[in-house]
């Protein structure tokens, strides 16, 4: 009983140092995981409480087990929750590729020991600063200290958090009543995921395709959807010449980081591009090649404009092109439908008035 009590009193003690190895491993998985462009829902991050850590140490099936604080790897925790099975693989790579990770206390929670266990775990990593991030001077503080990572998908998150609230943590604790519906919804979610793996492969596919018909620069006839045009603004050569044509004035074509910016955006040219009843690729092609010879004026003259914002999207550029069609049908229609503010709109009409001069 000593030893336990001496643990909590030695943890509310070093509490605030755990709570900044907290802060600094989310901080670095976040860098770690922006810069491998994994995309991922959110990560969350707690340090343990010292009653939480009470609760921990005095269960009957946990007496002894703890000699010193070192023992106890989960005081730090970080949760990462991304889409998809294939990006949970990608960030379980990230954590064993850039942390020290302890491989004894480390547990892969995705496999059940039984069949019929009902729940979604995840994946569990005990982790220490690598030796070599362990030397700089902001992590010297944090030598030999461990953290717990998890990685979960939305769908496994989901059912974790509903599991919290009913508070039913294991298959003893689960009314004979209900225990078999709460079987079938875990076997539901199981199912979700695993479709989803599906959904996203089909996208992979689908968009190397659209890469196939861009490159052999044939009759591109896939259809006007997101994914359809991200490959065309990615890949074409009209695309690149865009961009060069932007730069050299001094236009950036900045790339969207966060998904709801990127799908504001498309919307705004999906409606354009609907509005102009331009319904496939190589038609959009088709317009943005008739006016290659005004690039170089347009942006110079946007470039100039006093209201301009110097950076813009690639899904932007596209829009303000549309308006600028010789025509008239097109010009009129990405105006109207290109979601475009009074004012916007009449910083496009200033600038048509000085390529006419």
């Amino acid at each position: 009983m000593t030893d336990t009590v001496g643990l909590t009193q030695e943890f509310e003690l070093q509490r605030p140092l755990y709570e900044s190895l907290t802060k600094n491993v989310a901080r670095l998985l976040e860098t770690l995981l922006d810069s491998s462009r994994i995309e991922y829902l959110q990560i969350e991050s707690r340090t343990k409480e010292v009653d939480s850590l009470k609760d921990k140490i005095f269960r009957p099936d946990k007496e002894g087990k703890y000699k010193k604080l070192e023992d106890i790897t989960d005081l730090s925790g970080i949760r990462v929750v991304t889409y998809y099975p294939e990006d949970v693989e990608k960030i379980c790579h990230v954590v064993e590729e850039c942390f020290l990770v302890d491989r004894v206390n480390t547990v892969d929670k995705t496999k059940p020991v039984s069949p019929d266990r009902f729940g979604y775990l995840s994946r569990h990593f005990i982790v220490s600063h690598s030796n070599s991030r362990s030397l700089l001077p902001e992590n010297k503080i944090f030598d030999k200290m461990k953290a717990e990572i998890q990685v979960r998908t939305v769908l496994q998150h989901a059912w974790a958090v509903l599991d919290r609230r009913l508070r039913y943590n294991s298959d003893l604790a689960i009314p004979d009543e209900i225990k078999r519906k709460l079987y079938r919804v875990s076997a539901k979610l199981e199912d979700a995921d695993e479709n989803f793996t599906d959904i996203e492969a089909k996208v992979k596919a689908l968009r190397e395709s659209y890469s196939r018909q861009i490159s052999e620069k044939g009759n591109i006839v896939a259809k006007v959807n997101r994914d359809s045009v991200d490959v065309f603004l990615e890949e074409s050569p009209q695309s690149g010449k865009i961009a060069d044509s932007a730069f050299k004035v001094g236009l950036v074509l900045a790339e969207i980081t966060r998904p709801d910016e990127a799908a504001k955006s498309y919307s705004r040219l999906a409606s354009t591009l609907q509005g102009c009843d331009i319904r496939t690729i190589g038609r959009l092609s088709e317009i943005l090649e008739a006016m290659e010879e005004k690039y170089d004026s347009i942006f110079r003259s946007l470039a100039v404009a006093p209201e301009t914002e110097k950076y813009i999207t690639r899904y932007g550029v596209i829009r303000v092109l549309l308006t600028f069609s010789d025509d008239i049908s097109i010009s009129s229609a990405a105006k109207k439908y290109g979601g475009y503010s009074p004012d916007g709109l009449l910083r496009l009409k200033r600038i048509a008035e000085s390529l006419q001069k």
